[in-house]
């Protein structure tokens, strides 16, 4: 993987973390090429924000989440949009980067998994 915004940790156990942060078509594709996603579930992980929804398949389950983002400059409120992939062997998290307490779990988890190749207990 030859990404800087296509990072993940791959667990002794099979399990994988996948996080997408500014997802452009480049990254579109790897999950394509990767994955077996809908192709619905795939485009609605690129802007423009889309509305929060739960949506269960036999092989995985795909969330759109909304989460406030406090400007502090402007003293507004905005929302961040965040796509989760989630199964029983990987979780992939697709967001825009507003939210860096994402990028912050999973470099904290990246750094645990390296002491031993298991899932820290903060998943």
């Amino acid at each position: 993987m030859q990404d800087r915004h296509i990072k993940e940790i791959k667990y002794d156990s099979g399990f994988r973390w996948v996080n997408i942060d500014k997802p452009g078509k480049k990254q579109i594709n790897w999950l394509r090429d990767n994955f077996n996603f809908d192709e619905t579930d795939l485009k609605d992980c690129l802007p423009p924000n889309q509305r929060p929804k739960v949506v269960d398949y036999p092989t995985y389950i795909f969330m759109i989440l909304q989460f406030p983002v406090y400007n502090p400059e402007t003293g507004e409120i905005n929302s961040s949009e965040i796509n989760f992939f989630v199964s029983k062997d990987y979780l992939i998290v697709v967001h825009t980067d507003k939210l860096p307490t994402i990028n912050e779990l999973f470099n904290k988890e990246k750094k645990e998994k390296g002491k031993n190749g298991k899932m820290s207990t903060l998943l």
